[in-house]
């Protein structure tokens, strides 16, 4: 079995070329569609003409800019090119994830056994390690193993594990269930807590989010996003990948023990013991100290309070300069 696998991007070569290079290398694709974002960059740019011919691009044209949106349509855009194409089922990630084993055809065949026997309830599944955070956050106390997969609790409250945005994807199951997704990440959970549905979890993962990793936001001062990208330590930092040793490992656990990608995976350059897979002000308290959780609070609150990109880049901009010059302007990386 093999199916189309959409990867979603905008101006990181490096993230991308990694994300192919381990589609290519593990998994058993049928059709890699590069979904691009409206990116300018001229190394992307550049490698979007010369492989025009061996990729299929995609350019959604979306009339929604910025880090609020943009993603939400482009996912709708393309689930109604799947349709359109006829195919059962697709795998949609980020330019971020990268897979790290080899995927078998029965593996992909378990899962549409899987989405077939649950189509009332389920229209994807999340093939990714969990982050050692979601461990504080109650994953342990919200999720019970089904089968091969990790489903939420009917009294869950997390609204994250009823949403599948990356990963197997049954067309039919979404568009009976979902119809669309909603503009952004947040309403798209309201949405599929309101219709029960769930996001599984598989039990054996392919792969992560690439930890702290390089943010570009399209409609964005470049200066703020330089700037969260420096307080934050992030980088581009790749998995190595996983041995068959460990692979066997992780086949062999007790299913109650849950994948957390910092016990599995290593990523040279980061010794951090918790890694950070999220939005710039989700990280940086992970680096300890006072001013490092202080900042991380005031960042939090522009990103979901401050609606207007530019006065929040200010904002942004603002707050980290004066980190920066209280550290003495280090620029620092793990590199």
């Amino acid at each position: 079995m093999k199916i189309p696998v959409y990867i979603f991007t905008y101006n990181r070569l490096q993230y991308l070329q990694n994300a192919i290079q381990s589609v290519e290398k593990f998994y058993p694709y049928e059709t890699i569609y590069i979904v691009d974002d409206g990116s300018d960059d001229p190394e992307m740019l550049s490698f979007i003409e010369k492989n025009k011919n061996k990729y299929e691009f995609i350019f959604p044209n979306s009339k929604i800019i910025g880090d609020r949106g943009g993603l939400y349509s482009n996912l709708n855009y393309c689930m109604n090119h799947a349709k359109k194409n006829d195919y059962d089922y697709v795998l949609m990630m980020f330019d971020d994830l990268q897979i790290v084993r080899n995927i078998s055809s029965s593996e992909l065949e378990q899962d549409a056994y899987y989405l077939k026997n649950n189509s009332l309830r389920a229209y994807g599944i999340v093939p990714s390690f969990f982050p050692i955070t979601e461990k504080s956050a109650g994953i342990e106390l919200n999720l019970c193993v089904q089968d091969n997969y990790y489903v939420a609790k009917k009294d869950c409250t997390i609204q994250t594990y009823n949403l599948a945005d990356v990963g197997v994807v049954s067309v039919r199951n979404f568009f009976d269930l979902m119809k669309k997704f909603e503009i952004n990440e947040s309403l798209s959970q309201k949405k599929c807590r309101e219709k029960n549905l769930v996001a599984p979890h598989s039990w054996l993962p392919i792969g992560s989010r690439l930890p702290f990793q390089e943010y570009k936001r399209r409609g964005r001062n470049p200066k703020a996003i330089e700037l969260l990208n420096v307080v934050s330590k992030r980088g581009f930092y790749p998995f190595n990948d996983m041995t068959e040793l460990t692979v066997e490992a992780l086949a062999n656990r007790n299913r109650y023990e849950f994948p957390y990608a910092e016990n599995w995976l290593h990523a040279p350059g980061v010794p951090q013991d918790v890694w950070s897979f999220w939005g710039e002000s989700f990280g940086i308290e992970l680096l300890g100290g006072e001013d490092e959780k202080l900042l991380a609070e005031k960042l939090f609150w522009i990103e979901n309070n401050v609606n207007d990109f530019a006065s929040a880049d200010k904002m942004i901009i603002a707050l980290c300069e004066e980190y920066l010059n209280e550290k003495q302007n280090t620029f620092y990386s793990y590199n």
